[in-house]
């Protein structure tokens, strides 16, 4: 199973919190472009990187992804 992102809704909300992609790439332990091709919605993301970048973002997984079977 991997979720789709939101990728306005990832954008806005690390915008809002003053973190730059690379600064939440770095902090969620995710590879340096992987917040870009979340935000332009360039692949689906594996629930545990999705649980990370929500964690760093403090909002829920389902705020920032779409559930996709």
């Amino acid at each position: 199973m991997y979720l789709i992102p939101k990728g306005e809704k990832i954008a806005s909300l690390r915008k809002e919190r003053k973190i730059s992609a690379h600064q939440l790439s770095r902090l969620a332990g995710i590879g340096p472009y992987g917040i870009t091709r979340m935000e332009k919605g360039i692949h689906n993301v594996h629930p545990f990187r999705a649980k990370a970048v929500a964690r760093v973002l403090k909002c829920k997984v389902e705020e920032i992804f779409i559930i996709a079977n």
